[in-house]
Parts: C-alpha cells; structure tokens; sequence
C-alpha cells in the first residue's frame, strides 16, 4: 500500500501532486491527506476516484450507474448491503471499511512491547535517542507518551500538522493553501511511522530516497521558516520565546533558529535500526489483501 514513487501516476500517465503515503492503521487517524483535508474515511474514499489527475470521474454521480453495469459487483453489494442496488454512499461505506481493515501490528515493536522479544543493542539506543530531549522524534510522532517501551501508543502518529523547516519557501503550502491561512504555510501531515522503512520516498513531495536522508534533514538541514514547528526550535531560543508566546505568534520572526543537532553515525544508525522495528512484514504479505481478481 505505497508506490514507491516520487508521485503517483494518474490514469492518463499524469503526476500527481503529492507522494501517496503508505496506508497502515488509518483506523486510528481522524485527518487525512497531507493536509487533513479529511476528516473521515468516509469523506476520503471518493476523492481520488473525482481527482481529475488521479481517476477523472468527471461526474462523480455516475460512478454507481458504471459499476451496477459490471455483473460481479451487484452480488457483492447485496450481500455486504442487503441490497443489489449500488450507490456512492454504499461504494463510500465499502471502501472506508475496508481501509479500516489494513492494520499492521505484528512488527517487532509489538513483540517488544509484549515481552516476548527484546530490542537489539542498538535498536535499544535508537529507542531511547527517538524520545530523549536531544532527537525528540516523539513530539511530533507522539502516540509515545513518555521515555519507557510501556509508553508506546501504537501508531507512531497520525493526527499531528507541522512545519518541519523544509524549505523557506515551499512550493506547496500545504494546510495553508488549503484552509488559506499563512500561519499554517509549510504545514502537512506527520505521517504514522508504522512501516517507514520499506515506504520511500519521503516527505509530501517525495524529496528524500532514503531514512538516512531524512535523519540528515532533522540533523543538520531544518531551514529557519517563520512557521518552523516549535519542537524543531533551538533549545535556547525555546527558554527565551516560551510556548505560549510561540502558540499566540508573538515573536519576531526573523529570529527562529532551527535546532542543529549534528547526529553522529552511529546515532544515524541507532534510529534506523529502531525504525526498522516498525515493520510488520505480516501485513505485508497477507493474502487477503492480494489482487480480488487473482486471489
């Protein structure tokens, strides 16, 4: 459930906007899309189906008329609906369920979290590196709660916006563009890590090919944009600003200053390890989500 691409390609060879981000446990979010434009699965599911890039329904109201007409989906509806009649409330019922059912929690972080296996050394230290003060991952993939593995609240995050200081000017706005609103410029979603490490590329627009590059940008490369997630301030400066003072914007600007934390290599190791722990290779070779006209 990730292309593996930069951005995806549409049904007439055209690229969309955005990277598509892996689906995992969207169950547990209550925002979708990079910009939480979404607010239910429900609301997501048709969508891409409309999206004149992506499948180009030019009229979304026919979209019932065209699949009554294909003869093994009436049989399917009435069984799931109790009726044969096929409509764009039923396809959106179906459809959210069955995102719903794409879970993964047989990685081994749940087994390290029920006892019955144990970090590595250095999936330990990349643990502990991941909500220590100095990486403080778990700020914004926050479904940890605290320092300990009995903290861990499963997901690794899916309902949490933020300007991570990738550029100064973005290109894409994000929720800013969406909503319209300058304060929230560069701001997108902080996708659930559950499987990051086989769901490259990385970022809303794809731009980094590997963790490593993405640990490099936390490390080293945050740009000091005005709406830079307070989380990715300078330490210092956070003292001197104060949260509230950040949360009212009242700061100038000109002074945010990224927090340059010049991860060492083994560091750099020690998070990719702990990352790894994230997948669950289960759910990525479940037959039941294997092609319905092969299987």
């Amino acid at each position: 459930f990730s292309d593996g691409k930069k951005s995806s390609i549409g049904f007439q060879g055209q690229k969309t906007s955005r990277n598509a981000p892996g689906l995992a446990n969207l169950l547990i979010a209550r925002q979708y899309f990079w910009d939480g434009r979404s607010t239910s699965l429900e609301d997501l599911a048709l969508r891409p189906i409309e999206n004149h890039i992506e499948m180009g329904m030019v009229d979304i109201e026919d979209l019932a008329e065209k699949l009554q007409g294909y003869d093994y989906y009436p049989p399917l509806f009435e069984a799931a609906f109790g009726s044969s009649e096929i409509t764009n409330e039923n396809i959106e019922k179906a459809l959210a369920q069955f995102m719903r059912s794409i879970v993964a929690f047989d990685a081994k972080i749940d087994r390290v979290i029920d006892g019955s296996e144990r970090f590595t050394s250095l999936e330990q230290m990349g643990f502990e590196l991941f909500v220590s003060q100095r990486a403080a991952c778990n700020t914004c993939h926050f479904d940890i709660k605290g320092t300990s593995i009995d903290d861990i609240d499963y997901n690794f995050n899916s309902n949490f916006f933020a300007n991570i200081g990738l550029d100064m000017n973005y290109a894409d706005n994000g929720q800013g563009a969406t909503f319209e609103s300058e304060e929230r410029n560069g701001f997108f979603k902080a996708p659930s890590l559950r499987n990051v490490s086989v769901t490259a590329p990385y970022m809303h627009d794809g731009r980094f090919n590997t963790l490593d590059e993405v640990i490099d940008h936390y490390s080293h490369g945050v740009k000091s944009h005005p709406n830079l997630s307070f989380n990715l301030w300078d330490p210092v400066l956070q003292e001197e600003v104060g949260f509230q003072n950040y949360a009212q914007r009242n700061f100038d600007v000109d002074q945010v200053i990224p927090h340059v934390k010049n991860y060492t290599d083994t560091e750099k190791r020690a998070l990719i390890a702990f990352l790894e722990t994230l997948t669950d290779n289960t759910y990525m070779r479940n037959p039941k989500y294997s092609d319905p006209f092969e299987y």
